[in-house]
Formats: structure tokens, C-alpha cells, sequence
């Protein structure tokens, strides 16, 4: 259920939330008619929630470690 006064999202936001809803009724056996074992179960707690699913499409909010060791690697070799 969504409650259109509450905020503003688009048509893909509240697409995205209305299936992440369904397959986690699914998981949690309130939807007896859906098959549950093709849900990756790992895959599946990182996709959980939008919120978390839409922070990590941005670049800005990924760690890359390689420039950084690269960084690290430089300054040791300077000692």
C-alpha cells in the first residue's frame, strides 16, 4: 500500500518498492501461490529495501579501493 500523500516518487520508484513488497511477502510465505527458490537469498538482502537498492547505483556512493592503493603504495615507497 502506498500512500500517495506522503511524498512524492516516481512511477519506477513505487514500481520498484510494489515488487520488492511482493517478493518479500513471498519469502515470508504470505503469498503461498509464489515459487521462492529461484530468489537468490544473498542477492536478495542487498535489493531488500529501495533505498539501500538506489544508494548503490550511484558511483558516488561505491568504494573503489584501487586508487587508494595505489595512493597508499606511493607514499610507502617515498619513506
Amino acid at each position: 500500500m502506498m500512500d500517495d500523500k506522503l511524498e512524492t516518487i516516481t512511477c519506477t520508484q513505487a514500481a520498484i518498492s510494489a515488487v520488492q513488497m511482493f517478493v518479500q511477502r513471498c519469502l515470508l510465505g504470505l503469498e503461498p501461490e509464489a515459487a521462492t527458490a529461484n530468489i537468490d537469498q544473498a542477492k536478495w538482502a542487498s535489493m531488500s529495501q529501495y533505498s539501500l537498492w538506489q544508494a548503490t547505483r550511484i558511483a558516488e556512493n561505491r568504494i573503489e579501493l584501487s586508487p587508494r592503493d595505489e595512493q597508499d603504495a606511493a607514499d610507502k615507497s617515498d619513506c
